[in-house]
């Protein structure tokens, strides 16, 4: 994929895009966290909106998406974070990602790489890589679904 895809190009390709992240997730442990923060901004940050979407309609574990500098005031070491940022490179989400260490929470990253992969790699988190070359909002599937 190269970055001058068309939108309509990547959501054509949705369906691959979904099994491409289910197979990147495969073998994930089930999460122990008390609920769940999902960090993101713009076309990251919709993965987080849907996740908490589905969960106050499905049930079971307590989802929110945070798209914002830091952690809500609330967090403590019970809650997971997924901090989602398709470049790696996201402020907001690199902010939530420190909040997060300081805290003692468990966390994970999907992104393409960046600052946020390192970040991950260095303090012995998950890290799911995924797809580059599409538009943030274009890969929705390959953020949402790990």
């Amino acid at each position: 994929m190269t970055a001058t895809n068309s939108v309509e190009t990547d959501v054509s390709r949705f369906g691959a895009m979904f099994a491409a992240a289910a197979a990147a997730s495969e073998g994930a442990q089930p999460l122990a966290a008390c609920g769940v923060l999902v960090a993101g901004m713009g076309g990251s940050g919709i993965a987080g909106r849907l996740a908490q979407a589905l969960a106050e309609r499905c049930g079971g574990l307590r989802v929110r998406a945070w798209n914002d500098y830091g952690l809500p005031a609330w967090t403590d070491s019970s809650e997971q974070l997924i901090a989602v940022s398709y470049s790696g490179n996201t402020a907001e989400t690199l902010s939530g990602v420190k909040r997060a260490i300081e805290l003692g929470c468990d966390w994970e990253a999907i992104t393409t790489g960046g600052r946020l992969a390192a970040l991950a790699r260095e303090h012995g988190a998950r890290v799911i890589t995924v797809e580059p070359g599409h538009q943030p909002r274009a890969a929705l599937p390959l953020l949402l679904v790990p």
